[in-house]
């Protein structure tokens, strides 16, 4: 009995497997295409890009990439090969300083203020602490939206322990939080493939990703929550290679804090039981379905215990909040705002509705079978919605930093340079650089998951796909959800290590099956 079971989640993981690849090829792909011939500045506005320039720093970059392949295959720089494998720890080390010792430095010099949700959030725990619990009272900001409860909790307890509007405490933290995103990043890459390479186009990717470094100081859940959803794959990874019972407790862990300050952290939840649910059938084991149930309750009851003491020293109940039909129901209509972006409808309905979430929704689910009908009736309206929706988040690579990031502590005059430059004088060049990067980064995540769907010699567990099923998920959402390209900021920090396993298998291809390059001993490995 346990070996059909073998045999029919092996068949499984292989089908579900490419099913995945073709499904990422067509959504990298599409990414690519439009990320060489457009960009977003917001969510209106659809400008051309320079495809030409885009291709030419694309050939210059692949080459310099072919390049290194190359002198690091010298026979004769053997030697530095071994050196890099055998200083790897310390290296690793090296750059994880670095990349805290970057964030440190912006936290402590941008002089960003909460801003966003971050803001109100701050006002309620400050209020909370002075006994005042009237965001709790019918119309007040936590009966809105309740869903926030568990970030409150959070700086609410800065605010306890540090001292009232303290926020500068969780800048900090989520510049703790960096080192551990890059490790983990480079944990999960190193299970994959162990090449030096892959470790070096990491690293660049990693530290070039300018937006993760500018919401280093944005006072929410974005930094901690793309950390510990990290970790958790990174775990899910290691169990499932190794089998090791350690990683229950600290991919646990991480979920559940991840939860806490992000609600949308779920869907890399989703992602790790279907990798979780694949690989128990496969080895016809319940040990990864027992620990997807563990970390569904765990989070769950965080969740709710969070609640219970909100409750308790307030002495009022949690709100059912705006219903989250409301929020998909504005997701999928056109608005002044933009195709699905927050036009503050799914509030005011509520607010018509006295503030009842069960009379919000049964408004909210009338209103969205009547845009259901519309799209259903009008195709070619329904194809130009989605098409504007998606590439307002996915092909804006500033990912809002401005607005979410943009309010200081201080004038701007008062501002250090290199802020005023970001932020001011030279917000053409930095969203410039940002939307090369953001080509290159779908562009080589792209070329990885084309290559792995090629690849028949290798077999590779669903556990190694976990980005890509993270991605997909996320991509579904946006399509869904609230439109906001904010939103996309985790799913682009895990292609990262795609975008440099893409790098690495393309610069291999082009050096071992194109160029003949007789003084190399290069061994086609992808």
């Amino acid at each position: 009995m346990a070996e059909k079971i073998k045999f029919v989640g092996g068949k499984l993981e292989k089908i579900a497997g490419k099913m995945l690849l073709l499904l990422c090829i067509c959504i990298f792909c599409g990414l690519t295409y439009y990320s060489a011939k457009y960009t977003m500045v917001d969510s209106i506005m659809d400008i051309q890009d320079n495809p030409g320039l885009n291709l030419l720093i694309l050939a210059v970059i692949t080459s310099a990439a072919v390049l290194l392949h190359g002198i690091l295959h010298i026979d004769r720089l053997r030697f530095v090969r071994q050196r890099l494998i055998m200083w790897r720890p310390y290296i690793l080390g090296v750059l994880s300083l670095y990349v805290y010792i970057i964030s440190l430095i912006w936290v402590l010099n941008s002089h960003v203020a909460p801003g966003g949700d971050g803001s109100p959030l701050c006002n309620v725990a400050h209020r909370m602490i002075t006994g005042n619990f009237v965001d709790m009272n019918t119309a007040g900001y936590m009966t809105i939206f309740p869903h926030q409860f568990s970030l409150l909790s959070v700086i609410h307890l800065i605010f306890n322990l540090f001292g009232v509007w303290n926020y500068q405490v969780f800048q900090h933290l989520n510049a703790l939080c960096m080192p551990l995103l890059f490790y983990s990043g480079y944990k999960f890459l190193q299970i994959i493939c162990e090449k030096s390479e892959v470790i070096i186009y990491y690293t660049l990717f990693f530290l070039g990703c300018l937006p993760l470094f500018l919401y280093v100081p944005f006072v929410y859940g974005e930094v901690m929550s793309i950390t510990f959803t990290m970790v958790l794959m990174w775990q899910v990874l290691r169990y499932c290679k190794t089998g090791k019972k350690s990683c229950f407790l600290w991919g646990t862990v991480a979920i559940v804090l991840a939860c806490i300050v992000r609600k949308n952290s779920s869907i890399v939840l989703v992602a790790a039981g279907i990798v979780l649910i694949i690989h128990s059938i496969r080895k016809a084991s319940l040990w990864g379905v027992a620990w997807i149930l563990l970390m569904v309750l765990t989070v769950s009851g965080s969740d709710q215990l969070i609640h219970a003491h909100y409750e308790k020293i307030s002495g009022f109940e949690v709100a059912g909040g705006v219903p989250y039909i409301s929020w998909i129901r504005m997701g999928m209509q056109d608005s002044w705002t933009g195709p699905g972006w927050f036009d503050n409808s799914s509030i005011d309905i509520y607010r018509e509705h006295n503030y009842n979430t069960e009379e919000t929704a049964l408004a909210e689910k009338e209103h969205l079978r009547e845009i259901l009908n519309t799209m259903w009736n009008d195709k070619s309206y329904s194809i130009d919605f989605f098409r504007r929706k998606i590439l307002s988040q996915w092909n804006s690579p500033g990912y809002l930093y401005i607005d979410e990031t943009g309010q200081f502590d201080c004038e701007p005059y008062e501002l250090p340079e290199p802020v005023k430059r970001i932020y001011y004088d030279d917000v053409p060049t930095v969203l410039a650089y940002m939307n090369r990067y953001q080509f290159m980064l779908y562009f080589y995540a792209a070329v990885s998951a084309i290559v792995l769907f090629a690849d028949r010699k290798k077999e590779h567990c669903t556990a190694e796909h976990l980005l890509y099923i993270a991605i997909v998920g996320g991509f579904l959402f946006s399509a869904l959800w609230e439109a906001s390209s904010r939103y996309i900021l985790p799913y682009a920090v895990y292609m990262v290590p795609l975008a440099s396993l893409g790098m690495y298998r393309l610069t291999t291809i082009i050096t071992t099956k194109i160029i003949n390059c007789r003084y190399l001993r290069i061994p086609y490995k992808s």
